[in-house]
């Protein structure tokens, strides 16, 4: 996956919840780690991708970073 195709999976997912449909964590927890193999760099991608599968359910609050610009 290319560094443009990880910002656009990113921003089709943000598009959905924008809508609010549902974006599993698994999905997020994944894009987030495509992203960052893919060389986008933020700290909060680095924290949505670093959640172990007990921690799914929470991924809405790790990314309330990405929606204000961290």
């Amino acid at each position: 996956m290319t560094r443009d195709d990880a910002l656009k999976q990113l921003s089709h997912i943000a598009r959905e919840r924008a809508f609010d449909r549902h974006v599993g964590s698994d999905r997020l927890i994944q894009a987030g780690l495509d992203a960052l193999l893919a060389g986008v760099e933020s700290p909060s991608l680095a924290m949505l991708a670093g959640l172990l599968r007990s921690e799914e359910p929470f991924p809405v609050a790790v990314l309330q970073p990405l929606r204000s610009g961290a």
